[in-house]
């Protein structure tokens, strides 16, 4: 007794782990909450934030929370989505893709997208705008991105509590992983705030975009993270 009273007393309280199938609905609620006033998801399914839906505040909400179940699903068996843990409850989690698998990833999320815009009878413009926004991005990625070999997309990263450096350590696990394989990470940030913690992390700003339109459209900070360094053991 006293052997198992001694591993939960060291069990970290913080855990970062593969997510499971108990994890996706609350990791996907999770990720809908630190994205639903981001201004690029705004400017695509804003108009929604109004409809109102019978199992979720808002019709937006419900979308939106749906959209990251089928990125958490799709993205998952690549290894390099993550879910976070705090004392066993999910608290926030990242969303990242190896380059090598990014069409097997696009092709299974455009196809369950696809089946939710007619089931939910989106409004064509919606589905316009989406579209256009995500070509236009693969687009920026391929360019930025054509000399480096493997690389990582970083889709995206939430937490569900603040001030107990949820986020740093969930990042910390990503960058941790992609400087072993000596892959940098790619990620299209949509706030101007989140930059100082991003650079913290050791991404910088390769590129500053406008999508859909320079007079209506939203800024994006196109940035990449370098492997760090590799630490010379002779020195």
């Amino acid at each position: 007794m006293s052997q198992i009273s001694n591993q939960e007393a060291t069990k970290p309280a913080v855990e970062i782990i593969v997510p499971k199938e108990e994890h996706i609905s609350d990791f996907a609620e999770i990720m809908a909450r630190a994205f639903e006033d981001d201004p690029n998801v705004l400017l695509q399914i804003g108009k929604y934030r109004s409809k109102p839906h019978n199992t979720a505040k808002s019709f937006f909400y419900y979308l939106l929370t749906r959209v990251f179940v089928f990125d958490i699903e799709s993205s998952a068996p690549f290894g390099l989505t993550f879910v976070t843990l705090h004392d066993g409850k999910t608290v926030g989690g990242v969303v990242a893709i190896p380059s090598t698998n990014l069409k097997t990833y696009s092709k299974a999320v455009s196809k369950r997208m696809l089946w939710a815009m007619i089931t939910e009878r989106l409004n064509p413009v919606t589905v316009w705008r989406a579209s256009k926004c995500d070509a236009y991005l693969e687009q920026k990625r391929e360019e930025i991105m054509a000399e480096r070999g493997d690389w990582v997309y970083l889709y995206a990263i939430g937490a569900g509590i603040r001030g107990k450096g949820v986020g740093s350590q969930t990042m910390a696990r990503l960058t941790a992983q992609a400087d072993r394989s000596r892959q940098p990470i790619y990620l299209e940030n949509s706030k101007e705030k989140n930059l100082p913690f991003y650079e913290r992390h050791g991404f910088r700003t390769v590129e500053r975009v406008t999508v859909l339109g320079k007079e209506d459209g939203v800024p994006l900070w196109l940035m990449v993270r370098e492997p760090a360094p590799v630490n010379d053991p002779e020195k």
